[in-house]
């Protein structure tokens, strides 16, 4: 892999919209600029180093990371999550130029340049972590459903030495090294774990601690299952979404505010197929509750921990969906949010209806005569053109009927 690829593998875009409450500020405008030019000169960076040109490489590193440090000064929150891809791009290169033999100021953590003591979790104490009777409770809980018990994403941790080997794509867990191992990236990112379970932050405190002290595993054999190396820890299940019928009381309705979002810029990957795109099949109501390799995208009542709000914001790791289209509108997220926020009910006659019906069904009990005739002479015009194409014709239209021929 390339160092350009390798400096920004795996860092999410980070939107923050306006209406998603939390207890900070946005960042500004003025952070959001300096962001993207730190970002585009830790590029130039890479395409410095491609050329072999390593003190020129270096020099633009140093650059960026005396400008990162005044603008991560005192930043909360979401300041520090705008500034993580140019912080972690900064890691890897000061990674790649020290086996180049160059020498670069050491980067703390970037809790700690930002000076956010009073965010950070109270130190676990000296002693050193025990793999076994401290994080292995931690992995099997939050991650022993996807990772344990399954291999998603190509990744097992369902021993140790599987576990510090890592998926295909690489290391996750580089002994003494915490802020720059994948394994606690994800988590920070807020990408892992998925379908509402959580890495508290005493629990992340006491992950970092182990890989910073070297990773080391302290039981008897590192391949033996992490589910017996403590087995009085159950595996954390992803939670089962039932489906909630809608009530009435709802401002928003899935038949005929949802549904029609998700068939414009959904069901064509996700449905279409055989073999829908990461499993997750959004074409039926009941399926899409059930979720894909992800688990579920949909937690009724909690819309920012929904996978789903987190992938079309583009904070929930990997691309941004819907794929190679444009994001939703505002409106369009709006009308999600607040459906998740409200139940996630669903007002249609059967959950394992396509939802190509549920929204024509929905259409046609709210429109006006006046408005389905119009839709019908509009598909009429399409079924013609594709079955007689290059014929002209002519329409009759009564209160009832729509007849399209030619002479």
């Amino acid at each position: 892999m390339n160092f350009s690829a390798r400096i920004v593998f795996g860092i999410s875009a980070l939107l923050i919209i306006g209406w998603v409450a939390n207890s900070y500020a946005a960042p500004t405008v003025e952070q959001r600029t300096a962001e993207r030019r730190m970002y585009n000169l830790m590029l130039k960076a890479g395409n410095l180093y491609k050329s072999g040109k390593l003190d020129e490489c270096a020099k633009v590193v140093k650059q960026v990371q005396g400008e990162f440090k005044e603008a991560i000064k005192d930043a909360d929150k979401p300041t520090q999550q705008l500034f993580s891809r140019v912080y972690n791009s900064m890691k890897r290169a000061h990674a790649l130029l020290e086996l180049e033999g160059v020498e670069l100021e050491a980067i703390p953590s970037i809790e700690k340049l930002a000076g956010a003591g009073g965010d950070t979790p109270e130190p676990i104490g000296n002693a050193g972590v025990s793999f076994v009777n401290q994080v292995v409770p931690i992995l099997t809980a939050k991650c022993g459903n996807c990772h344990i018990r399954n291999a998603r994403g190509m990744f097992s941790m369902s021993d140790y030495e599987t576990l510090m080997k890592g998926p295909a794509e690489g290391v996750v867990v580089f002994p003494k090294d915490a802020d720059g191992s994948r394994i606690v990236e994800v988590i920070v990112e807020g990408d892992m774990p998925r379908g509402g379970l959580k890495v508290a932050d005493e629990e992340l405190a006491i992950l970092k601690k182990w890989i910073s002290e070297g990773a080391k595993f302290d039981g008897e054999d590192p391949k033996a299952s992490l589910s017996s190396l403590n087995p009085d820890v159950t595996i954390g299940d992803l939670p089962m979404v039932e489906l909630t019928k809608a009530t009435g009381d709802e401002t928003v309705r899935f038949s005929r505010d949802i549904a029609p979002i998700f068939v414009e810029n959904c069901v064509g990957c996700h449905g279409a197929g055989q073999r829908p795109s990461g499993r997750l099949d959004i074409n039926r109501f009941s399926a899409m509750l059930r979720g894909g390799e992800s688990g579920p995208p949909v937690l009724p009542g909690k819309a920012e921990e929904s996978l789903l709000i987190k992938k079309l914001l583009g904070t929930g790791g990997g691309q941004r969906m819907p794929l190679r289209k444009d994001p939703l509108s505002d409106e369009q997220m709006q009308l999600i949010t607040t459906w998740i926020s409200e139940g996630a009910t669903f007002d249609a006659r059967d959950g394992n209806q396509p939802l190509t019906e549920v929204v024509a069904i929905a259409k046609a009990e709210d429109a006006t005569h006046e408005e389905l005739s119009a839709d019908r002479s509009i598909l009429s015009e399409k079924n013609w053109k594709l079955a007689m194409s290059g014929l002209t014709h002519q329409q009759a239209e009564s209160k009832s009927f729509l007849v399209v021929g030619s002479l």
